[in-house]
């Protein structure tokens, strides 16, 4: 029964560590998030610094002709009758993690 106890222990420990993890990685990003626009304001495009070179780049956001968009639509929509039907095949990926407060 003693081992039960200590299993218990450390899954809650585990548990503990991964909430308290989760809200501090929120934490961190939060902040991070708020420090890039100062950051990239000073970078400008890039920047050599004591801890590394910081650099602003550009994701690359696509617009397609119409004609394109029309045929993505129908892929999709193909796609969802072959899942729906059983033709398509689903493979289970690697596992992860989903947690919501209570």
């Amino acid at each position: 029964m003693e081992f039960a106890e200590n299993e218990n222990t450390a899954n809650t420990n585990s548990f503990t560590r991964y909430v308290w993890l989760k809200l501090e990685i929120k934490r961190l990003e939060a902040e991070l998030k708020e420090l890039q626009p100062a950051i990239i304001e000073e970078v400008k495009t890039e920047r050599k610094t004591e801890f590394g070179t910081f650099k602003v780049n550009h994701r690359k956001k696509w617009t397609y002709p119409e004609h394109v968009n029309a045929l993505d639509l129908q892929v999709k929509g193909l796609k969802k009758q072959a899942e729906a039907n059983g033709s398509a095949q689903a493979e289970l990926g690697e596992p992860y993690i989903t947690f919501k407060a209570a």
